[in-house]
């Protein structure tokens, strides 16, 4: 499925309630439509993006998450090919108590 930043920016401004979010097997977007998620979404429990065709415009999208986010359970981006900064993630790990996977 395609899936643009737009259209992920247009789903985080719109719908900053979402609790989960996930995408399997998606092409078309990039860190930005990651980052636009990261940042809208404040009550998010579970951000699952697995087997996706992402282009990496550069950035630390893990690094979006607000500092106040202590709700994520569920982090996974098993086949993200882009780096990811050990900082944002360590950081966004020792907020998150109950994450689990």
């Amino acid at each position: 499925m395609a899936v643009s930043d737009e259209s992920l920016e247009f789903l985080a401004l719109n719908f900053d309630d979402f609790k989960a979010f996930s995408m399997l097997s998606c092409e078309g977007f990039s860190t930005l439509g990651l980052e636009a998620i990261a940042t809208h979404c404040k009550n998010l429990k579970e951000l699952d993006i697995q087997k996706n065709g992402i282009d990496d415009l550069g950035g630390d999208w893990l690094s979006y998450f607000p500092e106040n986010l202590t709700s994520l359970k569920v982090l996974s981006f098993l086949t993200l090919t882009s780096e990811v900064s050990f900082d944002a993630l360590e950081s966004l790990v020792s907020r998150c108590k109950s994450l689990r996977v």
